[in-house]
């Protein structure tokens, strides 16, 4: 056996030995299963073998464009989201924490691919379940079903809510209103990576007074910015300050 081919089979029985079943009171505490009676669950949890899977901070998860074939659940450890909007102007770039289901709204419909790239952030583990054990479920179980469109709901709803909002006026309403739009949740800390000349076209304003108010903002704390780079360390609390 050559080196390369010993190293391979080192990695792969590396790999092997850090994957472990997920425990039975885990799968219980996942937002699609809460609530389903221990027996069903026990069923259940035969039926799928649920094996987990380890993370290391710089892996790649997840690839924007990617056909989503399961959904992902982020069982330990934070996951870095990025996409890029405004026709590749900017990047956008939040944490996603565990416990959370990755873009469960990419699995059915009419675009069932992901929609930004995920990158561990930390050490970590997270459960991918087939499609397929996902129809099942909702076809099977009622629990599972109530669940997983309550879940669907929420992300409608929180989206239809970001629509509705009347037309921003002022200079820090345009930017937190253009920004607040393209996250996966509007709270927690955001990086923009942006050029200015970009960020006042976008937002219909002069490149002097979008400069003049990001040092409002970074002045009464509500984020920060280098040349390029804008940190917003609560997306939230800019949201309440501005909108």
């Amino acid at each position: 056996m050559d080196v390369a081919a010993a190293c391979c089979e080192n990695c792969e029985s590396q790999k092997i030995k850090a994957m472990k079943k997920l425990d039975y009171e885990q799968l219980a505490s996942l937002p699609l299963f809460l609530g389903i009676d221990g027996s069903t669950l026990s069923s259940i949890y035969e039926t799928i073998n649920p094996v987990v899977a380890p993370m290391r901070k710089g892996n790649a998860i997840i690839t924007s464009g990617e056909e989503c074939r399961s959904l992902l659940f982020l069982l330990e450890g934070f996951v870095q989201a990025s996409a890029a909007f405004g026709k590749n102007r900017f990047t956008i770039y939040e944490l996603v924490h565990a416990v959370s289901v990755v873009e469960p709204q990419c699995l059915f419909g009419l675009h069932t691919t992901y929609t930004r790239n995920y990158t561990a952030d930390s050490g970590g583990y997270y459960l991918r379940l087939p499609k397929s054990v996902i129809v099942r479920q909702m076809m099977e179980n009622d629990v599972f079903r109530f669940n997983f469109t309550n879940m669907l709901s929420s992300l409608a709803q929180d989206t239809v809510n970001r629509l509705r909002r009347l037309p921003p006026q002022t200079t820090e309403a345009k930017i937190t209103d253009l920004f607040s739009r393209q996250v996966l949740r509007p709270a927690g800390r955001k990086q923009i990576k942006c050029k200015m000349t970009d960020l006042a076209k976008c937002v219909g304003e002069t490149r002097l007074n979008v400069s003049r108010t990001l040092h409002k903002l970074e002045d009464a704390g509500l984020l920060s910015f280098t040349r390029g780079i804008i940190d917003i360390p609560y997306m939230e609390k800019l949201i309440a300050k501005v909108m």
